[in-house]
């Protein structure tokens, strides 16, 4: 994608952007910079190469959303699962698979499930809020994770060792978070997929 020459010791540091179809399944990842800055494509692969003396720290980062927002399911040893329920008065209706309406004022119990397959130790799970929507915090809960947050865009919650419940493959063990959010503002919104 781009290469850059240090002379001596310095923390001086470089950021290098590249658009989404350089590095998608199709195409290939690892690139190289010519004098115009264009990409060019050569490999397969992402290739962080030192050459003489001193260390090389580095850090890659991909923020990128795709095109379309309702994005497949997928399970590689986890497997997370999101259910809306209205509680009290309102209305909720699925629209689609990934589409839901409501009234406002109407709040909704939200059942997010981790499945998983294998023990695992030091697990984040982040549940993004759809805009519009607030989080109804409540004070007596039984703690499900190790530590819940609970915030104004997201709600997190995170365990150091998620255990396997039976020594048989095919059963999977699983944990189940709950919470409550109120639609505060009118209009559509999309809601991130768990």
């Amino acid at each position: 994608m781009g290469e850059v020459t240090f002379k001596g010791h310095t923390t001086e540091s470089y950021e290098v952007d590249a658009p989404l179809s350089c590095i998608s399944h199709s195409s290939n990842f690892a690139t190289t910079a010519d004098s115009s800055d264009s990409l060019n494509v050569h490999s397969s692969r992402l290739l962080l190469q030192r050459e003489g003396e001193g260390m090389l720290y580095y850090r890659v980062n991909m923020l990128y959303a795709p095109r379309d927002l309702s994005v497949p399911a997928q399970d590689n040893g986890f497997s997370v699962t999101r259910v809306f329920t209205l509680e009290g008065k309102g209305n909720l209706s699925q629209d689609t698979p990934h589409q839901y309406t409501t009234s406002l004022g109407s709040v909704l119990q939200v059942c997010v499930t981790l499945r998983w397959r294998k023990p695992h130790c030091n697990v984040a799970l982040v549940d993004k809020l759809a805009a519009g929507m607030e989080l109804i915090t409540e004070d007596k809960r039984q703690l499900v994770f190790s530590q819940e947050n609970f915030r104004d865009n997201r709600v997190e919650a995170f365990s150091a060792q998620l255990d396997h419940v039976t020594h048989q493959a095919e059963i999977t063990a699983s944990r189940i978070l709950y919470y409550k959010i109120r639609a505060t503002t009118v209009g559509s919104y999309v809601i991130p997929s768990a």
